[in-house]
């Protein structure tokens, strides 16, 4: 009669199942390495001229928060907030004691 040692087959197949799992993860970092069909856009140097629209959107946030502290307009204008959004945030902030 043959006898099977299981513990010694399911360390193998569990030791296979582990490095095909690491050999397609490698695989799949490398593709991205070598051969990514979508790099990544550069981002935008210091001196190169503002995205279409983005003044607008700046100055229209500033106008929609009046006269609030520039600390509160810069964090509207970080949370890429919408003009409506700006306008409600600097009402709460009035409205606080």
């Amino acid at each position: 009669m043959i006898s099977i040692d299981w513990q010694f087959l399911v360390a193998i197949v569990l030791l296979t199942i582990g490095a095909g799992g690491t050999l397609f993860l490698l695989g799949k970092q490398l593709y991205k390495f070598f051969w990514n069909p979508f790099p990544e856009e550069s981002a935008r140097g210091a001196d190169d001229p503002a995205p279409p629209g983005a003044i607008e959107w700046v100055e229209d946030i500033c106008i929609a928060m009046g006269s609030a502290p520039s600390t509160s307009i810069l964090n509207s204008l970080r949370a890429g907030q919408s003009r409506d959004q700006a306008r409600a945030a600097r009402i709460v902030e009035l409205q606080k004691p």
